[in-house]
């Protein structure tokens, strides 16, 4: 029997899902039952349990076992491990190619009958028990202490083996987006065990294969080619640890690295897409230097956006062709650091910059911001120079380019 879904006054909306048969699942706060909204398809009451998707026809016979959970929350979980290396089970062949697994009471209660349901995918692995029984399998059936899954491998049946250094796991297909209850971080899942995206708050993990029409280049150096130069007794070394240029010991000397895809100019590359730089770096002097690491062309006024280095401090650099525009970020650099900087252009809009991951400033005014086509060729351009008769030395780890399709 349905029953009627009871109106909150104010919805509170924090989280959506669709289950396999893409029935729609809104999370509200009614007041009472916090995390229930009848099916868009089937009228029967639908929500988001303990990080898996449910259904339920009975609201009486179901509202009760709902974990508690703050409203308009869930507890997120896309892939659950249950049990440990101590839970033991007994694997009994039912019929044909269909093999029970049962928890026997030993070790840690995977806590079958509440984390498993029909069509979940399994992942079970013990390095004590029969290979044969290991795989990833689709449940069939489910009971007390139980599930079971059709292997055609096939299976063996075996008594009381304990999972060891294995595992056992579950997962659910579907897409679940919210805030979960346990760090009020905002998450979602989509896919299943084997293909899925998640994000967990603070990164994104992909299983699977990713299709991007996006530009995307990283280097470390060794064994690339690239344009390198400079004026006077320059030196540029490629090696395993990323790329070092030497100026030599003549004052006005310079040495450059870059990444120049012309034939891509327009077709590809342009200042009319967001595009990022991210790159590891290490100087060895402090003063009578100057040092570009930018995307565009090094040359006065040209297309660019990046870093500068003049002597000690870091600045921020922008120029759209005509104008070079700059602000400063860090007073003295420490030349015995690491250190990881990165730009973020945003057409039309701004440049944001970075250093270790910590935002140190901006550059936002539009008119002064690249566009256009001309330069957008350079990835990398990588420049230094010496203001005295002193040999100046910078090392680049990696550098890191992006650009929106």
């Amino acid at each position: 029997m349905d029953i009627p879904l009871p109106q909150p006054a104010v919805e509170d909306i924090y989280s959506y899902g669709f289950d396999k048969g893409l029935n729609k699942i809104k999370t509200i706060d009614d007041g009472n039952s916090d995390f229930m909204k009848e099916s868009s398809a089937n009228n029967l009451f639908s929500g988001i349990v303990g990080g898996w998707n449910v259904k339920a026809s009975s609201l009486a016979a179901d509202v009760a076992s709902f974990p508690n959970i703050a409203a308009g929350k869930t507890t997120f979980t896309n892939v659950r491990l249950l049990g440990d290396t101590t839970s033991e089970f007994t694997i009994t062949n039912i019929e044909a190619n269909v093999f029970r697994y049962t928890w026997n009471g030993n070790g840690t209660d995977p806590l079958i009958s509440k984390y498993i349901a029909l069509s979940d995918t399994i992942f079970y692995h013990s390095t004590i028990g029969n290979s044969d029984n290991n795989g990833v399998f689709t449940v069939i059936a489910i009971g007390t202490n139980y599930f079971e899954v059709s292997n055609a491998t096939p299976g063996v049946a075996e008594a009381n083996k304990a999972l060891g250094r294995g595992k056992l796991e579950v997962s659910r297909d579907g897409f679940i987006l919210g805030v979960d209850a346990s760090d009020e971080l905002s998450k979602f899942f989509i896919g299943n065990y084997n293909k899925h995206m998640y994000w967990n708050g603070s990164s994104l993990y992909l299983k699977g294969s990713l299709e991007s029409a996006d530009v995307s280049w990283i280097t470390f150096f060794g064994g690339e080619l690239m344009d390198n130069g400079g004026v006077g007794a320059e030196t540029i070394t490629f090696g395993s640890d990323g790329v070092t240029l030497q100026t030599g010991a003549d004052a006005n000397n310079t040495a450059y690295v870059r990444k120049n895809l012309s034939n891509y100019t327009g077709t590809v590359l342009t200042w009319n897409k967001n595009r990022r730089i991210r790159f590891g770096l290490k100087m060895t002097q402090k003063t009578n230097q100057t040092i570009y690491l930018i995307s565009g062309d090094v040359t006065a006024n040209k297309r660019k956006i990046g870093f500068k280095i003049v002597n000690e401090d870091l600045y921020g650099v922008i120029a759209n062709g005509t104008t070079e525009n700059s602000c400063k970020l860090i007073d003295t650099l420490d030349e015995t650091l690491y250190y990881v900087f990165e730009a973020r252009y945003y057409y039309n809009d701004r440049v944001e910059f970075y250093a270790n991951n910590n935002f140190i400033g901006l550059l936002g005014t539009v008119a002064d911001l690249p566009s256009g086509t001309i330069d957008s060729e350079y990835l990398l351009y990588a420049y230094i120079k010496t203001d005295a008769a002193t040999n100046k030395i910078m090392d680049i780890a990696f550098w890191d380019f992006w650009q929106e399709y």
